[in-house]
């Protein structure tokens, strides 16, 4: 069975089937996957992405954290 990451960031890249996604995480160093096999974007910005290795979560960035609580 696959392992699952939940990450809270964005693509770097447009993703690309057969090719690497690279991911900038809210908080950590960035992440370089192996070969997406496939993806699919949901409507409230959630992005599922399978790798040969992994399957990720990745969450857009907290609202309240871009804007620093709330304040711009």
């Amino acid at each position: 069975m696959k392992k699952r990451i939940d990450i809270h960031g964005t693509l770097e890249f447009p993703l690309v089937i057969g090719c690497a996604a690279f991911i900038r995480q809210s908080v950590g160093e960035p992440i370089r996957t192996s070969p997406v096999k496939h993806f699919i974007r949901l409507p409230s910005g959630v992005t599922y992405i399978q790798t040969q290795n992994t399957r990720y979560c990745l969450h857009p960035p907290a609202k309240a954290a871009a804007t620093k609580e709330g304040r711009t």
